[in-house]
């Protein structure tokens, strides 16, 4: 009970994307970098500043699909398939 209370599902999923994010961006190229930066402000502000909720951040995520490069949205695929922090996210977000 004390668990939930600490860490409710929004928590776990906000933690979940920020820990993923934050492992694919120090991975990024130059382009990658850009692309993140091309982010509307308060998309990239509120990631960087962890204020974004679970929601937000899917709108995020889909944003940053439509703006990034083949390349970029190929490496973030992978990034999910093959870093831990992809499966945590995504159990995170499936989780009722």
């Amino acid at each position: 009970m004390t668990w939930e209370t600490l860490w409710p599902l929004e928590r776990k999923r906000q933690r979940a994307f920020f820990l993923f994010g934050l492992a694919l961006i120090v991975q990024m190229d130059i382009e990658g970098t850009r692309t993140f930066f091309r982010l509307p402000t308060w998309m990239w502000w509120g990631f960087l500043g962890s204020s974004l909720s679970s929601t937000d951040l899917i709108v995020f995520e889909f944003y940053m699909f439509i703006i990034a490069p083949h390349s970029l949205i190929m490496g973030l695929v992978r990034h999910l398939r093959s870093d831990p922090t992809g499966a945590t996210m995504v159990k995170a977000y499936l989780t009722i």
